[in-house]
């Protein structure tokens, strides 16, 4: 089971903390280890799916410098196959610590070519994810939308801006596109920034949305689905919040996995809720779906008894969810 994940890489040179040097006790100077760190957010879904049994293929898109080039090596040792897409053309007087789009004169830029080896992966692969990129790159993403058997699309806030162009990257593939993007990004296509989920899903599809659509939140993330209705699923509850960087990608990640193990949307968006509160509670890793499932119910977080679609105008409902999510209920059911 293979799935494709394509977006940016982020090369950053991390510098550590200094280590004082000393001769005959006596301090001489400090030095300051600098060491590179990859990472992004289609690293971050790439490696949260693999964790969870997903075999993983990569296209990233990177500068065409020593440090793109080494970043690939290195990937290239942990996930099924890794792919560069330059986009940066290294010069003399350019230095990319960050390969994507940052620190690159329009004179350094090099547009991204869709070609023949990228539509076989594309084709090939069960599941295509693709993370969020400038709206620079609509036509990229529609091709790549257009091709994948079945595809998550995360949109950038620069995507969902243009209301009329998201929606129509969504609709591409009507009964193969799942778009799941944060509330924050979401209201930006209504410019709403008190809407609910409910009222930017119903606003969206007075614009003409017509596939799949998840938003998230802090409180849970809420699916609709057009021939099931909304399903609204409450965050894990109770604990100290350590993090939040990087929840949204590793849930986005276990749940491209959890649809490739053959779970269906709902529970499939039921276990990123149970995955991205563990991360955020900086829990250890289980690495195993059914590992999560089983430590889940165990928790209460999931009740088996009931499957509730959500509903309410103006999504009134929230509100008594998130006191029954403090209580460490839910609304979903898993089939065993």
């Amino acid at each position: 089971m293979r799935i494709h994940v394509f977006g940016s890489l982020v090369c950053e040179l991390l510098v550590d903390a200094g280590i004082s040097l000393a001769k005959d006790g006596m301090p001489t100077k400090t030095v300051c280890p600098i060491r590179p760190a990859h990472g992004g957010g289609a690293l971050n879904v790439a490696a949260a799916a693999q964790e969870y049994g997903a075999k993983v293929d990569l296209t990233l898109m990177v500068g065409n410098d020593a440090q793109g080039d080494q970043a690939v090596v290195e990937l290239s040792e942990r996930f099924a196959s890794v792919r560069a897409m330059p986009v940066l053309r290294h010069t003399r007087n350019s230095v990319c610590f960050r390969c994507g789009q940052i620190y690159a004169s329009p004179a350094e830029r090099i547009r991204p070519v869709w070609d023949a080896a990228l539509e076989r992966s594309v084709r090939s692969a069960r599941l295509t994810v693709v993370t969020p990129l400038p709206a620079s790159e609509r036509p990229l993403v529609q091709q790549l939308l257009a091709t994948a058997n079945r595809a998550l699309f995360m949109p950038s806030g620069e995507q969902i801006k243009d209301v009329r162009s998201f929606i129509n990257l969504a609709n591409l593939g009507q009964n193969s596109i799942t778009t799941i993007c944060n509330d924050a990004e979401a209201r930006l296509a209504i410019n709403d920034s008190q809407a609910e989920p409910f009222d930017v899903i119903h606003a969206l599809r007075e614009e003409g949305l017509r596939s799949r659509i998840i938003i998230t939140s802090r409180l849970g993330a809420m699916l609709w689905e057009p021939q099931r209705g909304y399903f609204w699923y409450p965050a894990l509850s109770g604990g100290n919040v350590i993090r939040t960087i990087g929840a949204g990608d590793r849930a986005s990640g276990l749940f491209a996995a959890a649809v490739l193990h053959g779970l269906d949307l709902q529970d499939a968006l039921a276990a990123s809720q149970i995955e991205a509160g563990r991360h955020v509670r900086n829990l250890p890793k289980l690495g195993s779906l059914t590992d999560l499932l089983a430590w889940g119910k165990a928790q209460s977080v999931v009740n088996l008894a009931e499957k509730k679609p959500a509903s309410g105008s103006r999504f009134a409902i929230a509100t008594g969810l998130a006191a029954a999510a403090s209580a460490l209920l839910a609304a979903v059911v898993f089939p065993f």
